[in-house]
């Protein structure tokens, strides 16, 4: 199911190489797993998707070089200073500006004619595609907004919002009652 849940322990098992034998280990943990909405629905985004992004947008195809910043995973591999690596520094990635077009807008609201499942599942898809358009988007929901700003990492916290959308409530009123 949708939502954050924890995770206390698991088994880790083979029958490698050839099935003759079983091998297993049992692991003591607190873990928590993050299940996203699946990434489903077949609505194209709202008409009012074409957003300004503010005046200068970072990007990794633009020429004109910005300034360094710390390496995170989901990060290009192309836009690593490999050079600055080889003298010894920490993995950084070039950052670029270059001037603002659009984005796209996805609003929980619009999609109110949906049941609350079907509607994360239809903003899972719609990051979806702007992640593999290289679009930046911002993402609306009733209690938050998160955006303007594209790639992986981003596309990682705004479907984390999108999992956790609703379970706080029902997580609270759990134990007060």
């Amino acid at each position: 199911a949708r939502g954050v849940h924890t995770l206390n322990g698991f088994k880790l098992s083979t029958t490698a190489p050839f099935g003759l034998f079983y091998a297993w280990e049992n692991h003591d943990l607190q873990a928590q797993a993050t299940i996203y909405p699946r990434r489903e629905g077949g609505r194209p985004p709202a008409e009012q998707s074409g957003i300004e992004v503010g005046d200068l947008k970072r990007a990794t195809g633009a020429e004109d070089f910005k300034e360094h910043r710390s390496y995170q995973p989901g990060d290009s591999l192309k836009r690593v200073d490999w050079r600055a690596y080889a003298r010894g520094r920490s993995l950084l990635t070039k950052e670029y500006d270059e001037p603002a077009g659009t984005g796209l807008y996805f609003d929980y609201q619009s999609l109110a004619s949906l049941e609350e499942e079907a509607r994360l599942e239809q903003l899972s898809r719609w990051i979806d595609q702007a992640v593999h358009q290289g679009q930046p988007f911002i993402l609306s929901l009733p209690t938050m907004r998160l955006g303007p700003d594209q790639g992986l990492s981003f596309a990682h916290r705004a479907w984390g919002e999108l999992a956790r959308h609703g379970t706080r409530h029902e997580s609270d009123r759990k134990r007060s009652g």
